[in-house]
């Protein structure tokens, strides 16, 4: 059983104040997940750019939980013990509590975009967990853990 606490969740795209999500496969995944309809937060926003690679380009819109819930360890996700990326079954809705300016989001992603060019290779536990260190680094405890 895992603990109830408040969740983010980062988007490229501006959903509004509020973002509600239906019961649906998710979007973006891997061939070897599950099609279980969810929404995947994290418990920290740097954890968040540790799941999920931004474009440095484009800005990040920041949406949490206003109260705490219980989230569901993901089943066949690799990198999950190193995100600590949960999932929230829909139907769900999330508040817009923050945005990422694009050359902020550049900052905290450049590394890891030169790192795979470099070497050509996928992800690692050592990028995802560079990414999320990285995150914090550049962020602060602006997006930190709340209530957690």
């Amino acid at each position: 059983m895992n603990r109830r606490r408040i969740w983010f969740h980062c988007s490229e795209i501006d959903h509004g104040s509020t973002l509600t999500i239906e019961r649906r496969p998710p979007k973006h995944r891997l061939k070897a997940e599950p099609d279980t309809p969810r929404l995947c937060v994290c418990p920290s926003v740097p954890e968040c750019f540790g799941a999920r690679l931004f474009f440095p380009g484009n800005g990040v819109h920041v949406y949490s939980t206003l109260k705490q819930r219980s989230g569901i360890k993901p089943i066949g996700v690799w990198d999950c013990d190193y995100t600590r990326e949960h999932w929230l079954i829909p139907p769900v809705t999330l508040s817009k509590v923050g945005f990422i300016k694009p050359h902020t989001v550049h900052r905290i992603t450049q590394a890891t975009f030169l790192f795979h060019d470099a070497t050509k290779r996928g992800a690692t536990a050592f990028t995802r967990i560079a990414s999320i260190l990285r995150a914090f680094e550049v962020l602060g405890d602006r997006f930190a853990s709340i209530g957690s």
